[in-house]
């Protein structure tokens, strides 16, 4: 019998953007990333301030090391959150990133103006 261990990692945000899915979605993290902004705009209303104030969201994905899968592979792929690593390389990929400010009283509005 095997034990898995699930534990918090950081992961860069490149690398993490960059991250596949398995083959039965291919394609689903590309098609979110094609249009975040629509994607957070049918999330709940908590989810869209909270990557409006940080630039990014308010649960980690899942990864899973993809020799537990695939034994000759390598890397990590996404397991659960396609839709919220969809929406990260989205806005990367559309340089709307928010930064969320650091000023007393700003009005947090995003970075790239809207």
């Amino acid at each position: 019998m095997r034990r898995f261990v699930w534990g918090l990692e950081k992961i860069g945000a490149e690398e993490l953007s960059e991250m596949p899915t398995g083959a039965s979605e291919t394609g689903c993290i590309g098609a979110y990333a094609a249009n975040p902004d629509h994607w957070l705009s049918v999330r709940r209303l908590e989810i869209t301030r909270h990557w409006e104030t940080r630039g990014t969201w308010m649960r980690p994905p899942i990864l899973i090391d993809r020799q537990l899968l695939d034994p000759p592979a390598s890397g990590l792929q996404v397991l659960e959150g396609r839709t919220r690593v969809g929406i990260l390389r989205g806005r990367r990929n559309h340089r709307s990133l928010v930064a969320p400010s650091t000023e007393p009283g700003s009005d947090d509005r995003r970075a790239d103006g809207a």
